[in-house]
């Protein structure tokens, strides 16, 4: 199961075991947590649903600005995620140079 998929799973288990822990809380209290973990599931979905849309199609620019909005939102509430974030596209790209040495 891609990195992205897991994610946007385990996002939206943890927003219904958070709506089952405490049902009885006021209105308002932890839309902030929840708020938060609603981001993450956007960026996991938005991220594979770029990955799908091959370059060159029309769809990719939507898809990235979807994607770099929740990046950028996220890294504006939680600076700790850029750490996180940079690690993964770190991976990406070493294995796209491996890739690209291979067909050489």
């Amino acid at each position: 199961m891609p990195s992205g998929t897991a994610m946007a799973k385990g996002t939206i288990e943890l927003a219904v075991l958070r709506l089952r822990a405490a049902p009885t809380w006021g209105r308002w209290l932890g839309v902030g947590e929840m708020a938060f973990i609603l981001l993450l599931s956007a960026l996991a979905k938005t991220g594979p649903a770029l990955l799908a849309a091959s370059t060159g199609t029309v769809t990719v620019r939507p898809r990235l600005v979807s994607h770099l909005a929740a990046m950028i939102s996220l890294f504006l509430l939680r600076p700790s995620s850029r750490m996180i974030h940079s690690f993964f596209r770190f991976r990406v790209l070493v294995a796209e140079m491996g890739r690209l040495e291979r067909t050489r």
